[in-house]
């Protein structure tokens, strides 16, 4: 595996992703960081206050999510834009197009599944396309921290109200991570 000087972290909150991450970062040849900070915005915050942000050159969160808007399973999106759900009058951006490929998206961050329709309509009101439960978190202190290049990568793996994780596609979403981020891997300068 080539070092490259442009250094990369991968930030997840399931193992599977971060083994998607590292899957592409050993078949792109090019070395990056992945970490797992467990699921929910204080897990994420809690892991990226340990960290060395300022050490990275990309600093991305890679993970799974719903979508409020229909988009098919396995689709992935470049979150532009974060609302804490508890607090949606705050937006969160500055995030970069890093995948410029994947069409952008707005993101909503909750920290509990729902599958109540009125409560499901009620948040896709709020103009969130995807839903994640770590997103803002990470916009938050991304910005807070200065990170200049920083990105939310998400693939859906289920409908937002669908709380049967049997009727989820999680591997379908997990190889769309996986080959986001080898493609994005693969273009960085040597």
């Amino acid at each position: 595996m080539k070092k490259n000087s442009i250094k990369v972290l991968f930030l997840t909150a399931e193992d599977t992703e971060m083994e998607a991450c590292h899957r592409a970062s050993l078949e792109s040849g090019v070395e990056a960081d992945c970490f797992f900070s467990g699921m929910g915005a204080e897990a994420t915050r809690r892991k990226m206050d340990g960290l060395e942000l300022e050490d990275y050159d990309y600093v991305i969160d890679v993970g799974i999510a719903g979508t409020y808007v229909g988009a098919p399973l396995g689709s992935a999106f470049n979150i532009v834009e974060e609302r804490h759900g508890e607090h949606p009058s705050t937006k969160y951006t500055g995030a970069e197009t890093l995948f410029p490929w994947l069409p952008s998206a707005k993101g909503l961050t909750y920290q509990t599944m729902i599958s109540d329709r009125r409560t499901v309509e009620a948040r896709r009101a709020l103009g969130a396309e995807i839903e994640s439960m770590e997103g803002a978190a990470f916009f938050e202190v991304c910005i807070e921290r200065g990170v200049r290049h920083f990105a939310e990568l998400r693939s859906v793996s289920n409908e937002v109200g669908e709380t049967d994780r049997g009727k989820w596609n999680q591997p379908l979403a997990l190889d769309a991570l996986y080959e986001a981020c080898r493609k994005f891997l693969s273009q960085l300068p040597e």
